[in-house]
C-alpha cells in the first residue's frame, strides 16, 4: 500500500480556455500503480544474504520461525 500526502498543493497544468470555462475534464480518484522487472543474471542466489532470490527473505524466515514458536 502506498501512503498519499493530500495536503500538496498539485499542479494542474495549463487551464483549458474556450466555452467550457475552467471546467476540468476528469478527477482521479483512486490510482493503482502496477510495476513489472526481469532481472537478467546467471546467479540465482542473493549477493548479500546468499538466499535463493525467490525464496522469503531472512526477515520474513525469522518472523515465520517465531509465529510457530509461540
Amino acid at each position: 500500500a502506498m501512503d498519499v500526502d493530500n495536503n500538496e498543493d498539485i499542479d494542474e497544468g495549463p487551464s483549458v480556455s474556450g466555452e467550457r470555462g475552467s471546467k476540468k475534464r476528469f478527477e482521479v480518484k483512486k490510482w493503482n500503480a502496477v510495476a513489472l522487472w526481469a532481472w537478467d543474471i546467471v546467479v540465482d542466489n542473493c549477493a548479500i544474504c546468499r538466499n535463493h532470490i525467490m525464496d522469503l527473505c531472512i526477515e520474513c524466515q525469522a518472523n515465520q520461525a517465531s509465529a510457530t514458536s509461540e
